[in-house]
């Protein structure tokens, strides 16, 4: 970690430091998209269908687009196939 910040620091200067929040939260918000993406599963195509906004999280991260890096899956007749 102290790597990771000297070397943002001296690279960008301490205008950097404040861009590490906003990077870290949105390579969460990818990989948690894309992690729900890859099983089926999306919160935006679930609130759209009960016809509701999306479920709020103290971070706000609902009141983003999807960050998901995949298509999410289509779910087939039988629960453990997935269709692409």
């Amino acid at each position: 970690l102290v790597y990771l910040v000297s070397t943002i620091y001296k690279r960008v200067g301490p205008l950097g430091l404040l861009g590490i929040p906003f990077c870290t939260l949105a390579m969460e918000k990818t990989a948690y998209d894309t992690y729900t993406a890859y099983h089926g599963r999306s919160i935006y195509a679930d609130a759209a269908k009960k016809n509701e906004p999306p479920p709020q999280f103290p971070s706000g991260g609902a009141q983003l687009p999807s960050f998901s890096l995949i298509e999410t899956r289509k779910l087939v007749a039988d629960p453990v196939v997935f269709r692409l």
